[in-house]
């Protein structure tokens, strides 16, 4: 399996016992003039930079199977569905959007409930992918300074929050939450159809 990524190829086998964007192991980047990329930045190990990578392309296949379930909701297909969609940049403000669409919308109440229990789980992943994408990272030793063990932090300092707020990780949590998105996917895009049979039915 290949995917472009702007100036390089990424290449996923289907070996991986993380799926085709599981574990980094059988994960290969290449220039466009096929020179391998370093993976190690600033420190950072490949595993966890190849996870943060497979994370970004997870979270942008789930917006597609979101945008997929708002649709249904809305019965309106192709580029209204991405106008709505798009119309907010925020993730947040998407899945509220489409929660006060599921509550308006004819569908049994056993589908709402499944609507809005998949859209909860859409909110609890967009909290902890904005820790992975927008926290800042250090290597520190943890827990206490002259530690012999170093591990990857990533810490937060957001306005109103007091006190800084900081997280040990490993990239293990992150193939986690990738595994997470998903599972999710799929549990939305059965949801999704499940929408639109009852609406062509009614």
């Amino acid at each position: 399996m290949r995917e472009s990524v702007g100036a390089c190829r990424i290449h996923f086998t289907t070996a991986s016992r993380r799926s085709t964007m599981g574990s980094g192991s059988d994960l290969v980047v290449t220039a466009k003039d096929n020179r391998p990329v370093p993976l190690e930045i600033n420190g950072f190990g490949e595993e966890i930079v190849k996870a943060l990578g497979v994370l970004v392309i997870r979270a942008s296949h789930f917006d597609h199977s979101l945008a997929s379930l708002l649709g249904s909701l809305a019965q309106v297909t192709g580029p209204q569905v991405w106008a709505l969609f798009h119309y907010s940049v925020n993730a947040k403000a998407r899945i509220d959007m489409i929660t006060a669409l599921a509550k308006t919308t004819d569908i049994s109440d056993e589908t709402e409930a499944a609507v809005l229990a998949i859209l909860k789980q859409a909110k609890d992943l967009a909290d902890d992918r904005n820790v992975f994408i927008h926290w800042q990272y250090s290597i520190q030793e943890y827990p206490n300074p002259g530690s012999a063990h170093k591990t990857v932090l990533v810490g937060n300092a957001p306005v109103r929050r007091v006190p800084y707020t900081v997280r040990p990780f490993t990239a293990e949590d992150i193939w986690a939450l990738n595994e997470r998105y998903r599972e999710t996917r799929d549990q939305m895009a059965t949801i999704a159809r499940r929408v639109s049979d009852e609406l062509a039915e009614a």
